[in-house]
């Protein structure tokens, strides 16, 4: 979860939401645990790319 917080499309207020993550498949669910995918990093590295790029 550390990672996400340094996303830069999630603001001050903002908060991931986990069912959508494991929906989505960008993360999987364990007992106490959540582990982003390989799928999750390049979705959100894609997203972190494109908000540079915007700016």
């Amino acid at each position: 979860m550390r990672w996400l917080d340094s996303t830069p499309l999630l603001q001050v207020d903002d908060f991931p939401v986990i069912p959508s993550l494991i929906e989505n498949g960008w993360a999987a669910h364990k007992l106490r645990s959540l582990q982003i995918t390989i799928e999750g990093i390049k979705a959100l590295d894609g997203m972190r790319k494109t908000a540079r790029e915007q700016r």
